[in-house]
């Protein structure tokens, strides 16, 4: 009897205790257990544009925006709101008792940062790979009468995290033996997605640099060049080298030096081109497109007659995009579904952004961007608000194009639907820009030159 006598004089007082926690706590008091008594409190919430700012209060580090803080002491308190490549912002939050303090900033991107990527007084040309994954340099060496070739590699981190952090990038030179014809603009450079290999072809002359071993160079202008005269050359991601000759198409394995005759076009009824996109190489009949790459033949039939009068652009992801202006039609072809959607519009297959979304610029007056969703469905653009892009970025919701004689940055926001206008700020005097490059994430490289130094940089600009 005395224990349960006991036991509701415990389980009352517990009762009571929770009655008051719950009506101070709603008249905006909080229990402290230093103080062992009731105390005011308030709740803030803080939301900045663009999101993902950290958030200082007093110095300290409370969370990321948006940000929701309860339980703080009604009073004034110093707020910081700090992002990369943004002005932080230092303000002031008054937080008062059972009441919820609102806060919304809007963060101002700086324009000219920068960091320098590669710097050379002795640079001769850039280039990059086809998958954009890549950056290489040619520069001459003093006192030797070769060239060294170097790169830096984008594919591990993003270039904006990896300077943030203060980190390294992959940024090497790897090959000493080069010859200066490799530098001519009459020299064709190519690269193949997922290949180190990197073919220079000239008008006499054939080699192919492997980028992941030093100074392996494989010389070919005797063996292959004299005497089969390729045209139409790609590699593949098995470093596989395709090429064609006198309507033969020959498949070469650089390391082991195998050529072999992977298809022999003469002996086909059927009129058909070899051609290559993006790296990619195909057949191309009138009804049907024969993609070879990887050692395999894929055949995708068309509803139409007329491909070998057709505009055809293949993408890295093997999308395939045909326009066919004498019959004002186009196709599209989504590697992913097996799918082909037939356009009304012509489209101009010198102007396809692909991305996990494609952007397809059309031929007409007004031209048009569309883009085609991964539902398989169409979406037409602003033309309004409309850049025509140079990229579109990996989270789709942004375009970007250069413009180099104004030496600007167009974005298009698919989100906000607005454009916006960057000057390219990182120009200073006796610096002129020379190319610009988009890494596959969409961050951008600018090779300048300094006329004061005499030396030509790359640099990571962002925007």
């Amino acid at each position: 009897m005395k224990k349960e006598f006991l036991f509701n004089i415990i389980f009352f007082v517990i009762n009571i205790f929770v009655i008051l926690l719950v009506i101070n706590y709603s008249r905006g008091y909080i229990f402290s257990t230093t103080g062992t008594k009731f105390e005011e409190y308030g709740n803030a919430v803080i939301s900045s544009e663009p999101s993902s700012a950290k958030v200082f209060l007093d110095g300290e580090y409370v969370g990321d925006t948006p940000l929701q803080l309860s339980t703080l002491k009604p009073r004034k308190y110093k707020i910081e709101i700090k992002k990369e490549f943004y002005f932080p912002i230092i303000s002031e939050i008054e937080v008062e008792n059972n009441a919820v303090s609102k806060k919304d900033y809007k963060l101002i991107r700086t324009i000219n940062d920068k960091k320098i990527l590669f710097s050379s007084s002795t640079l001769l040309k850039t280039f990059q790979s086809i998958d954009s994954t890549k950056l290489y340099w040619i520069e001459s060496k003093p006192s030797t009468d070769t060239l060294s070739i170097g790169l830096i590699n984008f594919e591990k981190n993003p270039l904006q995290q990896i300077i943030s952090n203060n980190g390294d990038y992959e940024a090497k030179t790897f090959n000493t033996l080069l010859p200066y014809w490799t530098t001519n603009e009459s020299t064709e450079i190519i690269t193949g997605k997922g290949s180190p290999l990197i073919i220079f072809n000239s008008e006499d002359k054939l080699i192919v640099v492997d980028s992941t071993q030093n100074n392996n160079i494989y010389d070919f202008t005797n063996s292959i060049k004299e005497k089969l005269f390729p045209q139409n050359l790609s590699v593949n991601s098995s470093n596989k080298i395709f090429f064609s000759s006198n309507n033969v198409i020959y498949s070469l394995e650089p390391k082991n030096n195998k050529l072999e005759v992977f298809l022999n076009d003469s002996t086909s009824d059927i009129e058909q081109r070899y051609q290559v996109s993006s790296g990619i190489p195909y057949l191309v009949s009138n009804e049907s497109i024969i993609l070879l790459d990887n050692d395999s033949r894929n055949t995708i039939k068309f509803p139409t007659l007329s491909l070998l009068n057709a505009d055809i652009f293949i993408s890295l992801n093997k999308d395939i995009f045909v326009s066919i202006p004498r019959l004002i039609e186009s196709y599209i072809y989504l590697n992913s579904s097996g799918r082909i959607l037939k356009l009304k519009e012509i489209i101009n297959t010198k102007n396809i952004i692909d991305s996990r979304e494609k952007i397809v610029q059309t031929v007409g007056n007004p031209e048009k961007l569309i883009k085609i969703l991964p539902t398989e469905t169409l979406s037409y653009l602003d033309n309004t608000k409309q850049v025509n892009p140079s990229y579109v970025s990996e989270n789709q919701d942004l375009m970007v194009r250069i413009d180099e004689k104004n030496q600007l940055i167009e974005t298009y926001d698919f989100n906000l639907n607005q454009t916006g206008t960057y000057p390219i700020t990182i120009l200073e005097t006796n610096t002129i820009p020379q190319k610009y490059y988009f890494t596959h994430r969409g961050e951008i490289i600018i090779e300048i030159k300094d006329s004061a130094l005499n030396t030509t940089n790359l640099f990571y600009y962002s925007y």
